[in-house]
């Protein structure tokens, strides 16, 4: 039911923890469960993480479009994290960093992320376990959140690529170039 309700049960998660161990125990018994609801049962044991994937993309979640920016900072928060060498399994980002992203990509010519739409979008992945917040002020800068690894597996690569290429050709009339020239830099 967890893995249902919350898309990702993951295995360093004191919440999660027995959950993930029995399926991952009794991962032929659990996909054939859910093989009949309609879902895959995706086990990366690298990261630690189960989730689900529906069948048949009727079960998708659908995000407003600053929960979707929100997502993908937060993943690119979590793969530059991961990729710096540290003593610590968490990935620990704050509030100040999510705002220096947001501006980086300079989403709608806007210089700030609003900050109800960061306090509905942060619980809303906390819901799904792909995060969790240390603090709870979105005005605080120096509030912090830990991202899971399930942020990873949260949007798929086509989804990105295709976000990606949405992206791409907005910027390039923004800017006055074509798209080669963003590929070659």
């Amino acid at each position: 039911n967890k893995l249902l309700n919350k898309c990702f049960i993951l295995k360093n998660i004191p919440d999660t923890h027995e959950d993930y161990l029995l399926v991952f125990s009794n991962q032929k018994t659990f996909s054939e469960y859910f093989s009949w609801l309609g879902y895959s049962l995706k086990i990366d044991e690298n990261s630690g993480v189960i989730g689900l994937e529906s069948d048949n993309n009727s079960t998708r979640i659908h995000l407003l479009q600053s929960e979707s920016i929100i997502l993908i900072i937060l993943r690119m928060l979590y793969i530059e994290e991961k990729s710096k060498i540290s003593l610590s399994n968490e990935i620990i980002v704050t509030i100040g960093d999510i705002q220096e992203k947001f501006l980086l990509i300079n989403v709608k010519n806007k210089n700030y992320l609003d900050k109800i739409a960061l306090r509905n979008a942060l619980s809303r992945f906390e819901r799904y376990n792909l995060i969790s917040r240390k603090e709870f002020d979105v005005s605080d800068t120096e509030t912090r959140i830990i991202i899971y690894p399930s942020i990873t597996f949260a949007m798929t690569q086509s989804s990105i690529n295709e976000i990606y290429d949405i992206a791409k050709e907005r910027f390039s009339k923004y800017k006055g170039v074509n798209h080669e020239d963003i590929d070659s830099d």
